[in-house]
Order: structure tokens, then C-alpha cells, then sequence
């Protein structure tokens, strides 16, 4: 039998993976749809691209605390790895997002900076570990 944690984080980076390619066709098709209505240069086009980036980090965490709780509850895994790489992928995954947030930020011509981007991803990244620690009460608790 394989490694669970393996597994776990294989199947964190293939979620990520696969929402990285949604979120690229999300972005087309965003950056066409403004370009169309002459709004490139807006701050429209950072504001619906932080929509992006949102929505997909909150698909990511709710992927990814299905498969830990999967993991914990059929493996009987012990939830101290299992939590480091769930923090460790989550951190990557919004890394990612803040990266190319700053880069479009610094393209763009917008009235906002830096920081716009930089608290709502790290607000979203704050909520994933909250809902890490609730699920880790309620399996502690026998909850679950």
C-alpha cells in the first residue's frame, strides 16, 4: 500500500494543477471580455481578477480538507503531517495567486496597490487555517 500522505499531496498538486488550467481559461476569457469593452486599463480588471483568485484558493481549500479528513478518517493518519502539508499546499496555491495578482497590479493602470491584493489573499488564507483548526477540533472531539 502506498504512503497516505503521498497520495495526499499528489493529489493536492493535481487539484492544483487542474484549477491552475481553469483559472487560466477564467483569466482569457476576463481579459478578452474587457479588452472588448475597452476597460483593459481599469481598476475593473484587478478587482474581477482577484474574484479569480479567490473563488479558485477557496475550491483549492475545500478540495483539500475533503481529501485531509478522508485521509485522517480512513488511514487513521496522523494529523500533525497531514496538517503540514495541507498549510504547506495551501501557502503554494496562494503564493501563486498573490504572485500573479502583483504582476498584473504592476501592469495595469489602477488605482490600487500592492496591498489590495495582498489582504484579501492572505483574509482567504487566514479562513483556510481556521477551517483547519475547526475540522482538527471536531475530529479530536469525535465529531466526525
Amino acid at each position: 500500500m502506498s504512503n497516505p500522505f503521498e497520495s495526499y499531496r499528489q493529489m493536492l498538486d493535481a487539484e492544483s494543477s487542474r484549477l491552475g488550467l481553469e483559472r487560466k481559461r477564467c483569466y482569457d476569457t476576463l481579459f478578452d471580455d474587457l479588452a472588448n469593452n475597452g476597460m483593459v486599463q481599469s481598476d475593473t480588471h484587478v478587482e474581477e481578477s482577484l474574484k479569480i483568485e479567490i473563488e479558485h484558493i477557496r475550491f483549492f481549500v475545500d478540495y483539500a480538507l475533503s481529501q485531509l479528513k478522508n485521509l485522517i478518517l480512513s488511514h487513521g493518519a496522523d494529523i500533525q503531517e497531514a496538517e503540514m502539508i495541507f498549510t504547506k499546499s495551501i501557502r503554494a496555491f496562494t503564493g501563486a495567486g498573490l504572485l500573479r495578482m502583483l504582476g498584473l497590479i504592476a501592469n495595469v493602470r489602477s488605482s490600487h496597490k500592492d496591498r489590495f491584493a495582498q489582504e484579501a489573499l492572505r483574509q482567504i488564507e487566514g479562513e483556510a487555517l481556521q477551517r483547519l483548526t475547526s475540522l482538527k477540533a471536531s475530529l479530536s472531539a469525535g465529531e466526525i
